[in-house]
């Protein structure tokens, strides 16, 4: 393939012969796949189509040959989806390339590229980078290139690993904690494709901190063209921007760049120009993707399901699923068959006769579903007969299984084969033979018939295949790297090579008194455990090895000195400890992220007396509220080692703010500077951010413009879907709290470490939106409102320090611990009304504790039925029940009845039966445990309650009809006052949401004022209450993302109506065509996407 600028200025003449020779060489043999004898495996699935086809041919039979066993299995950068395939999870394997006897691969955990030689598997050199490898490198003109996330590409010697050039395309030295990892914030994830001399990448995870699109000239590294204004394109708006992941795929004019979850982006390969974006038309993307035929196919997942999507390659037009009947999960061309692997085995799949054969099995599927309808139908009927109902349920199966086989007929109908192989992940096709993988297996099998030729076992799932010097190379999700060749590589009674690394427990020994004195007295004296570390002027890494073996500590050690750090990673790296625990590097102590250090401490202090950085650059990278820098040195007998000043170190940090530095002169001489807690910063304590529901945090310091500063887990798998609108985490003491199923977790706000995780049953507040929140915090502690109770729990800890119970007055009611929130020392709740059922409910009834379907004995007849329902329409398999239960929001979707669904944009319909309220609200003093108050009401909506500077206010919902006369004759006064905006449409008393407002004192619960007010427009059954400056403000908790109906003026009815906080006159009542819950700001109320005069509500 040549690029534009080549074709214009490289004019050759050709001999006509020649010409024609290689059409038939390339052509005749597979259709339009590009093949070089001398080029091997190129690149990830073998060229820049990602065709995963290549003419070598391999021996008929294979024999395992050798297996590499890496230090370190592959660690993904982003954890396991909950709902769907894992469509970006292209680093799940180390991918090989392989070319003239070399096979090459880059390691993710301790940042390496590897070279091993394929006949015997031995290695031949190593290169280290400065962040992981996620891609197999791309081999070209007996050079290798690979990107890192340390967010240079590199350019080495394929021979040799000798560097040949090196090019960041980020603007700076900049780091960020990236899932465990200290990385750019630029790192390259896209692999490095190499097209005619060009090479080709993305740099960037995140549009808003920058993103870069580039091609560099091969030979020298020199720039040819940067794309560095996606974060400014009108895409962003429609699909969140571009975001730069997996193997970019080239045609002759275009660059497809894979986009994480979503489908690729396109842009034009002379010059770099953004082209368009490739709509996925519904729950669909991924980042796998080949060239075929003139079309781009894209696509790992829809919804649950594997799907590949169609495109033309030039103009971007969908063009359709590809063999939608087959649910694909890999794939390969071979002129007009198309061979697939999937959940149930591999397809040859004939071009011409599919789409024909297509229609029928749409039509069996749509009567399979309407079967399957049938035993949710029957799930909720009354059984009069049982034996007729059990025939027609016989009946229903016996047709269900009866389309089955007609739908596996007809896809036979559509194949030249099949061949039946359940777990495949992955497919290549060398020369006449198919190569699959999946789990614990890899096979060949004959392309013309689908006859298997061998098998053989491996240990994982074999994603990665290919193909080089009559080898086939297999990688799996476990680590391993099988070689498989012809029996003539080997004799039947020579057992295969294992190669492994070779770990040493102690690859330190002189001097290893000092350095084990050191790390222990500093581990007890600190008291640090967890979290980051940094060691300063680390040396060859002795600290850092003793630190690393003592402690759960993720440890970064700094050294100037190149040689240094090249010894450390060696003798960390023998140890099994580099990438995985530890990292050494000569990084500017200025290249690092503020606030990431839990401990910073120094080797070479130990020589020099003093840390190699100043005061103000430890200070910048310590973590607040506890982060400890500690310097000293043992006491060793017979060691000679520096004097340290303690007292002038001590005043050289008098002006940070630090706790009073600790001078400890026992088992050596050691000085340990606490930093405080930020002035000015803040929390999130509450569900809107405080108990007056502002949704603004009191943080002085966060400002725009904004940069990441870490990301990372817990990741999807714990938390209920986001359409569940579960409680949002709350945050207070630079700790982030985040509830998910049945779990309490908390993170170092500062650097994302999981500090504790408690298991509690219960813990999953789901519609928060209409419920209400149930965590609160403040300096006496975490609160977690679960079922009829609520959980003090230890901040540090998350043990449990104290239980408290709802008031006495509704002993014996079914009640449950509805509002909360937390002031000074007290507790506030409400009396809220049961749920029906529990989180999940159903999947328990079904599934047992080990991941089994339940018996039809074991289970009621409706959730026999139900079963089967899903057993038909989803898949028997239970991993996939749990995924679509998380999708469709069945975990938590039958809780209650909950409000309807609609984002507020069906217009006034008042209150329904559905509003989620209570009966009551209460305080309880929190160092005592006793109620200090109570308020008995009759339908108090949990989020129309809101905390004042001294009072508390909510809406009951139960008026008389003299109240909502009352009401409405006020409003007809505030209307000619010009307070009240009027709608177009008029409501009379009945139709009006009206509600009593009180104001109840927050000490003594006594009533301050009541006022009934119409809050027609704020909401319906998602009225809410905020307060600030004394003003109390009601809206609508509404969360819409649909942009498009603002301009539409489809939410001009959305009010916001202001009571005084004094008395309860109303202030001012208006429409404002907002889309999400306002925010409270100052004196400026966000009404997204405009903002509005809190004491006046104008625009």
């Amino acid at each position: 393939m040549k690029t534009k600028q080549q074709k214009s200025g490289n004019k050759m003449k050709y001999n006509k012969t020649i010409i024609v020779l290689a059409i038939i060489v390339i052509f005749g043999t597979i259709g339009c796949t590009r093949y070089d004898p001398g080029q091997g495996w190129q690149t990830y699935r073998h060229d820049g189509a990602r065709s995963g086809v290549t003419t070598e041919e391999l021996p008929s039979q294979l024999f395992l040959n050798w297996t590499y066993i890496p230090a370190h299995a592959p660690e993904p950068i982003w954890t396991l989806p909950a709902e769907e395939m894992p469509r970006m999870h292209f680093d799940n394997t180390y991918h090989v390339s392989a070319v003239n006897g070399i096979a090459y691969f880059g390691s993710s955990v301790d940042n390496k590229v590897y070279a091993l030689n394929i006949s015997t598997g031995k290695e031949k050199w190593a290169f280290f980078t400065e962040g992981p490898i996620r891609f197999s490198p791309t081999v070209y003109n007996n050079r290798i290139y690979f990107g890192s996330d340390d967010g240079y590409v590199y350019c080495l010697r394929a021979k040799t690993g000798k560097l040949v050039w090196k090019y960041r395309p980020g603007p700076k030295d900049k780091k960020v904690l990236g899932n465990g990892n200290m990385i750019s914030l630029w790192p390259v994830r896209t692999s490095v494709l190499v097209e005619d001399g060009t090479v080709y990448f993305g740099a960037g995870v995140f549009p808003y901190d920058g993103l870069y699109i580039c091609a560099l000239n091969a030979k020298d590294g020199s720039l040819i063209w940067k794309n560095d204004n996606l974060d400014d394109d009108a895409f962003d708006l429609n699909y969140g921007g571009v975001s730069p992941q997996s193997y970019l795929i080239a045609s002759e004019d275009n660059l497809f760049v894979p986009s994480g979850r979503a489908m690729p982006a396109v842009f034009d390969r002379l010059n770099g120009k953004f082209l368009y974006y490739l709509s996925p038309s519904g729950k669909q993307g991924g980042t796998w993707g080949m060239l075929d035929k003139g079309e781009l196919i894209a696509g790992v997942d829809r919804s649950g399901t594997p799907t590949k999507v169609s495109y033309d390659a030039e103009t971007g037009e969908r063009k359709g699923d590809v063999f939608a009947s087959f649910t694909g999960i890999d794939m390969v061309g071979a002129g007009d068959i198309s061979i697939i692997a999937t959940g149930d085995g591999v397809y040859a799949i004939d071009r011409i006769k599919y789409p024909l054969i297509q229609q029928k099995i749409d039509s069996v599927r749509r009567e399979q579903n309407r079967l399957t309808g049938s035993f949710r139908e029957m799930a909720f009927i009354t059984v009069a007969d049982r034996t007729e109902f059990n025939k027609q349920l016989d009946e229903i199966t016996k047709k269900l299984n009866s389309l089955i086989n007609e739908e596996e007929k007809l896809k036979s109908l559509s194949s030249k084969w099949f061949f039946p192989q359940e777990d495949l992940s992955s497919i290549i096709l060398a020369g006449s033979q198919v190569i699959a993988g999946g789990a614990g297996i890899v096979l060949g099998l004959d392309s013309e018939t689908g006859e298997e030729l061998w098998r053989n076992d491996v240990e994982g799932v074999a994603n990665g295949l290919s193909v080089s010097d009559q080898s086939l190379i297999v990688s799996t999700e476990k680590g391993p790297i099988y070689c498989f060749t012809g029996k003539a590589e080997k004799k039947e009674t020579e057992k295969y090579e294992k190669i492994l690394p070779a770990i040493t427990d102690s690859p330190y020994q002189k001097d290893k008194i000092v350095y084990e004195k050191a790390a222990s007295s500093i581990l007890k004296e600190t008291a640090i455990d967890k979290g980051y570390c940094l060691v300063l002027d680390c040396g060859e890494g002795q600290l850092v090895f003793e630190l690393a073996k003592r402690s759960n500590l993720n440890i970064v050690g700094i050294e100037k000195n190149q040689q240094k750090v090249k010894k450390a990673k060696n003798k960390l790296e023998k140890a099994g400890l580099y990438g995985s625990k530890v990292i050494v590097e000569n990084w500017s102590i200025n290249s690092l992220p503020e606030y990431f250090a839990n401990l910073i401490v120094s080797w070479d202090i130990l020589k020099s007396g003093k840390p190699d950085a100043a005061p103000g650059e430890i200070f910048r990278v310590l973590k607040p509220a506890g982060g400890t820098a500690c310097f000293g040195i043992p006491e060793v007998e017979g060691i000679s080692k520096q004097t340290l000043d303690l007292e002038k170190m001590a005043d050289e940090w008098k002006n940070f703010e630090i706790n009073e530095p600790e001078i400890i002169r026992e088992d050596g001489n050691w000085i340990i500077f606490t930093r405080k807690r930020l002035t000015g910063a803040g929390g999130w304590t509450h569900q809107y951010g405080d108990a007056a529901n502002t949704c603004c945090s009191d943080d002085k310091l966060v400002m725009a413009p904004f940069s990441t500063l870490w990301y990372g887990p817990p990741g999807p798998q714990l938390i209920p879907d986001r359409h569940a609108k579960a409680v949002a985490p709350v945050a207070f003491d630079g700790k982030l709290i985040v509830e998910g199923e049945d779990i309490i977790m908390a993170i170092d706000a500062y650097n994302g470490t999981i500090l504790w995780e408690r298991k509690i049953k219960g813990a999953n507040r789901v519609r928060a939106d209409m419920d209400g929140g149930n965590m609160a915090i403040n300096q006496n502690g975490l609160f977690v409102a679960i079922k009829d109770k609520c959980l003090k729990l230890d901040i540090e800890t998350g043990e449990t320090v104290q239980t408290f119970k709802l008031p006495a007055q509704w002993n014996g009611k079914p009640r449950r611990w509805g509002y909360i929130a937390v002031k000074d020392k007290i507790l506030f709740g409400s009396t809220a009304m049961p749920l029906k059922q529990e989180y999940n409910q159903l999947f328990n009834k079904l599934i047992d504790e080990d991941g089994n379907w339940r018996e039809r004995e074991e289970l009621e007849l409706s959730d026999f039925l139900i079963s089967e329902y899903y057993k038909f329409r989803v898949s028997e398999n239970t991993e996939e029940i749990t995924q679509d239960f998380q999708r469709m929001g069945t975990k938590w979707g039958s809780i209650t009845d909950f409000p309807d669904w609609d984002g507020g944009i069906r217009g006034l319909k008042g209150t329904s039966d559905r509003i989620m309220t209570s009966d009551g609200i209460f305080a309880i003093d929190i160092e005592t445990g006793k109620t200090i108050w109570t308020h008995k009401g009759k339908k108090i909506a949990q989020i129309t309650v809101s905390i004042g500077d001294e009072t508390v206010f909510f809406a009951e919902n139960a008026v008389t009809a003299a109240q909502r006369q009352k009401a409405l004759v006020e409003k007809q006064k505030y209307i000619q006052k010009g307070n009240w905006e009027e709608f177009d449409t008029k409501l009379g008393p009945d139709e009006a949401d009206t509600r009593l407002v009180y104001a109840l004192d927050v000490l003594s619960g006594q009533k301050k004022w009541e006022r009934v007010v119409d809050l027609s427009g704020c909401g319906d059954d998602q009225t809410a209450s905020a307060f600030k400056n004394n003003i109390l403000l009601f809206f609508g908790s509404f969360g819409l993302h649909d942009k498009w109906r603002f301009p539409a003026d489809e939410l001009r009815w959305h009010r916001v109506t202001a009571l005084s906080a004094e008395d309860g006159e109303l202030l001012w009542s208006r429409p404002l065509n907002y889309m999400v819950r306002p925010l409270l700001i100052n004196d400026e109320v966000i009404v997204e996407p405009r903002k509005c005069d809190l004491y006046t509500g104008k625009i």
